[in-house]
């Protein structure tokens, strides 16, 4: 006996993380981490230490984060997603983030010389 097909009217689970249903199609969310890699980047060469309350990144996104965002686990350093490029490509690292006061603490990577 072959297994069924999943009814797509069934609801999704609501740990579909970084996808919506739009229209009764799954589709990935989109967002804009370019403003955060910006602002990063534009913090003065002296500064090594930028501690942001997830609010904060919201208002410099100018929108909201995704609900995994308030643990963490989203804010590994490995590259592999498009948040995490934002960080990385403008020269921080996160050193920390904080779930119960909500609050990250990116540190200015210092790539050695070799």
């Amino acid at each position: 006996m072959r297994p069924r097909p999943p009814d797509p009217t069934m609801p999704l689970p609501q740990m579909m993380v970084g996808r919506q249903r739009i229209n009764g199609q799954l589709r990935r969310e989109k967002r804009n981490y370019i403003p955060l890699a910006a602002h990063l980047a534009a913090q003065p060469s002296k500064l090594d230490r930028v501690v942001m309350r997830l609010a904060d990144i919201e208002d410099v996104l100018g929108e909201g984060l995704p609900p995994h965002s308030a643990f963490p686990f989203w804010w590994n350093n490995e590259g592999l997603s498009a948040h995490s490029r934002a960080w990385l490509s403008s020269g921080w690292e996160v050193a920390s983030m904080d779930g119960d006061s909500k609050e990250v603490v990116f540190v200015r990577r210092h790539l050695s010389s070799d």
